[in-house]
This record gives structure tokens, C-alpha cells and sequence, in this order.
């Protein structure tokens, strides 16, 4: 093995005050913390209405959403027994506690209730709540359906809202996600056809993670070639990611000589594997391609309730071809798959829990060692259909306490170009992207994704690239052009 190593270390982030508002008490107009007279509806811990010790306002739950007489909203922590109410669908019951992270900013667009047969202003708050990136919400029962409940990730007074209109605060933290803020860890597998993305990309951790919101940078070397045959290329990467932060190379090579696995299904082992490599409770996996273009933020990859996020906006029938990954991965878990959820479409970034990931390689009888490849039945699962991602997603779903752990969210941070994608709709998404497309901090192509271009869609997409790049600090057009640089980013 060769070690690489360097740099700053991942920097300690700070906790968010829980923004929580109480419901007005239906006699005084004031939310009481008396246990004995005019109180809301007890909270099983301390018998009174909990109070925030940062915000000095009542601390929600999010199950009944009522607090004494008051029925509008937010309310103060409710009696978790008999008077506790229904716990919504995909909820799970949550002690009062602070929502830790920065303060959103920004506004999330309106949005109405997916499948809902009538719109509530407590329909909203749990819609809020199953957000990560939600901060608040309002409910205007006489607006137009579509625009009835509308989810903000940046709250105001609440109490300038005026009746019909009812608003609160969401994002209640379940007990049992983490106290504490934590950096992910990068793991990158690469091999000499990513040689120039893997350049692009390094420079980009290094210019784009200046709050240091990723750990250390694990990266994979995966070929039958050893590592010295490319050792300009590599001292060049790791010395530029060692600029900002510690870069790991772990030599895999030896692993080709010791099995007949194709280099892609060893990806896949190795991706799972890494969770023995790094140090970090989460770890974040990226393919070479996955270049930063804009500023890594502290919710990018972790939510406000320190739990990873899972990019999922696909209901499981729209899955396609996935839909048997998902089928043949939860086969070598021997569990079913939950109806009635998001699914991720099981490609990079994806933000793995460390330990969760040597759970399941144990669950399926797998040494979680990254030095012995198939010391159990993983490669074969894999070679017959299984993959890493829907594997890690279906245990996630089936087996672990997945609300400790993560948090969904229906946009993932990167964009990129795939094989098969018509070459109008890559330009389309490629000016997108080029304007600005908000959310979108990771850029890069597919290898080979250009096959579809004809030449003037081809000098066309070249210089939309350069603008993404240059706009990036990645690209100067004075000394590449815009087709060197295409070739670059596409690759081989």
C-alpha cells in the first residue's frame, strides 16, 4: 500500500438554535409553562410544557401538532400517552430537542402535498418535517390548491402571519440522531482513464471547500497498473488536495492479480469496503467525474439534525432498469422493500454511515476488511446484479433505525452527462447548469457521453463547459481550449 498524507484537518462546526414557536394557549394568548394551571398538554419528561433553554420558546412535537385548546399549529410538547394522537405516516415520535447546524438560508418553493386527498395545515407541518431542508412552513387554506402549503427554508416572524394563514417552524430532531456536527470523510476510486478528472476534481476540493465542510480524501487506486507508472499525475493530485486537507492513496492493484472480478464490480466491493479505510461516522462517495463548481455548504452533504443525506426523488416504479438492482440487492439481504417512499437513483454522491455500511457487509456474511476482496458472498451478489448503492439504500430501508442516521432530500448536489441522454437535452441541462441552476455544486461527464453530439452541438457544449469551468476557477481559456478541455472532462 501506498500512503499519502498532508494538510488540514476537517474544522468543528457550530449548533443552530432551535426556531421554535409555541401555539398561542386559547385563554391567556401566551404560551404557559405553569405544570399546574393553564399548561399545554404535558410533556411526558417534565410535566409542563417543555421551553427551549436557547430560544426560550416551546419546544414542538411532531406528532400531534396541538397544544391544549389551541388547534392551529406548532404546538408545544404533547403527553406522548393516551392524548398523544396518531403518529403521521413516515414520522417517528421525537423527544423536544434543539435542531443543531447554521441557519438556512434561502427560500424552498412552494409545494402541495403529494398524494393527499385534502390539504391540512398539519398536512403541511409533516411535510415540512419530512424535509430535511425545510425550516418552516405557512398554510393558506385560501389560496389555490397548489399553492395552499408553501415550505421555506428562511422563517420570519410568525406572528405577522394573518388569519387564515397559519405557519410554524419544523425540524425537530429525533433523540437518537447525532449530538454533535460531524465532517464526512471523500472516498474516490480512480484509474488511469480518470487521470485528467481526477486532476479537475482535486483542484476543485481544494478551491471549493473552503469552510472545510469535508474531511480527509481517500482515494482508490483501482488498476491492474501499479501506481509508480503513473506517478507524476498522482503526486500532482495528492499534493493539490494536500494544499487544504489530508489525502490517503490507497494502492489496490495487488486485488487483480487475485481474482478474475471485472475492475467495475471491484469498484462496487470497494466503495462498501472503504468504510474500514476512513475514520469518520459518515463518508461520502464521489466518481472522479463528480467535480465541485461552486462552494461545498454545510448542508450539502449532512442535514441540520446531523444525519447524512440520501438524494431520492423516484418512486420505485419510475426506477427502470434500477428497479432490478433494488430487487436482486434486497434477494442477498433476504429483506423486502418498503412501499410508499422516495428511492435514490443509486449513483454518486452518495453519504454512507460508516458503521451502518459494516453492518450490512456483516449481514451478508461479509469480512469488511479492504484487503481480502470476496472473503464472503458479496462479489457474487454484485456480479449477478446487485448494487453497492441499492444495496447500502434497501439495508438502510429494511434494517437500520434509518431516521438516526439520515435524512432525504429530492435534489442531489451533482449533475452530470450519461451515456444515452439525447444531445439536446445535455445542452439544455448544460446551459442550465452554466446559468447558475441553484443546488447544483458538482459537474462532470460520463466517459463517452459526447457520442451523441453532432460537431456544432459539439463546439457549442465545449464552450458551455469552459463558461461552467472558468466560472469555477477550474479552466483558463488562455491556455486550454474549450476542446481540450471537453476531451477532459468526457474523457476516453
Amino acid at each position: 500500500m501506498i500512503w499519502w498524507q498532508g494538510g488540514a484537518l476537517g474544522q468543528y462546526r457550530p449548533h443552530r438554535r432551535r426556531l421554535q414557536h409555541c401555539a398561542t394557549d386559547a385563554v391567556s394568548n401566551s404560551c404557559s409553562t405553569d405544570a399546574v394551571s393553564n399548561s399545554c398538554a404535558t410533556d411526558a419528561v417534565s410535566n409542563s410544557c417543555a421551553t427551549d433553554a436557547v430560544s426560550n420558546s416551546c419546544a414542538t412535537d411532531t406528532v400531534s401538532n396541538s397544544c391544549g385548546t389551541d388547534t392551529v399549529s406548532n404546538s408545544c410538547g404533547t403527553d406522548t400517552g393516551s392524548d398523544a394522537g396518531t403518529l403521521p405516516a413516515g414520522l417517528h415520535r421525537a423527544w423536544p430537542q434543539r435542531v443543531r447546524g447554521a441557519a438556512w438560508t434561502g427560500e424552498v418553493s412552494g409545494t402541495s402535498l403529494e398524494g393527499a386527498v385534502e390539504l391540512t395545515a398539519e398536512g403541511c407541518h409533516t411535510a415540512c418535517e419530512l424535509r430535511a431542508e425545510c425550516g418552516c412552513y405557512e398554510f393558506d387554506p385560501s389560496a389555490a390548491p397548489a399553492r395552499q402549503c408553501t415550505l421555506m427554508s428562511q422563517c420570519r416572524d410568525f406572528n405577522d402571519v394573518d388569519e387564515p394563514k397559519v405557519s410554524g417552524s419544523c425540524q425537530i430532531c429525533d433523540w437518537c440522531t447525532p449530538k454533535l456536527p460531524s465532517t464526512p470523510d471523500l472516498v474516490i476510486p480512480f484509474f488511469e482513464r480518470d487521470m485528467c478528472k481526477m486532476r479537475m476534481t482535486a483542484a476543485s476540493i481544494e478551491a471549493h471547500d473552503p469552510h472545510h465542510f469535508i474531511g480527509d480524501v481517500h482515494l482508490l487506486w483501482l488498476s491492474k497498473k501499479p501506481p509508480s507508472d503513473y506517478a507524476n499525475d498522482i503526486e500532482y493530485i495528492t499534493g493539490v488536495i494536500n494544499k487544504s486537507h489530508k489525502s490517503h492513496l490507497h494502492d489496490m492493484s495487488f486485488m487483480f492479480s487475485e481474482t478474475e472480478i471485472e475492475g467495475w464490480f471491484l469498484q462496487q466491493v470497494m466503495k462498501l469496503k472503504a468504510a474500514s479505510l476512513v475514520q469518520a461516522p459518515f463518508y461520502v462517495v464521489l466518481d472522479a467525474k463528480n467535480t465541485f463548481i461552486k462552494d461545498v455548504e454545510q448542508f450539502t452533504f449532512m442535514s441540520p439534525c446531523n444525519t447524512g443525506l440520501i438524494y431520492a426523488d423516484s418512486d420505485f416504479s419510475s426506477l427502470g432498469e434500477k428497479q432490478d438492482w433494488y430487487l436482486k440487492s434486497a434477494d442477498a439481504l433476504g429483506v423486502s422493500l418498503p412501499q410508499d417512499r422516495k428511492w435514490s437513483a443509486s449513483v454518486t454522491p452518495v453519504v454512507m454511515h460508516t458503521k451502518t455500511v459494516k453492518d450490512m457487509l456483516g449481514q451478508l456474511s461479509e469480512d469488511a476488511t479492504p484487503w481480502e476482496l470476496c472473503s464472503g458472498p458479496l462479489c457474487g451478489y454484485i456480479e449477478k446484479g446487485a448494487t453497492e448503492f441499492a444495496l447500502y439504500y434497501s439495508y438502510i430501508a429494511a434494517v437500520s433505525d434509518e431516521r438516526c442516521i439520515h435524512a432525504t432530500v429530492p435534489k442531489s448536489p451533482a449533475v452530470a452527462f450519461w451515456r444515452g441522454i439525447d444531445g439536446d437535452t445535455k445542452e439544455s441541462t448544460c446551459n442550465s447548469v452554466a446559468g447558475g441552476e441553484r443546488g447544483v455544486v458538482m459537474f462532470g461527464a460520463q466517459s463517452g457521453a459526447d457520442s451523441e453530439f453532432d460537431e456544432d452541438q459539439r463546439k457549442r457544449i465545449a464552450a458551455c463547459f469552459a463558461d461552467i469551468y472558468a466560472s469555477a476557477g477550474l479552466h483558463d481559456p488562455e491556455r486550454t481550449s474549450d476542446a481540450v478541455l471537453m476531451q477532459c472532462v468526457v474523457g476516453a
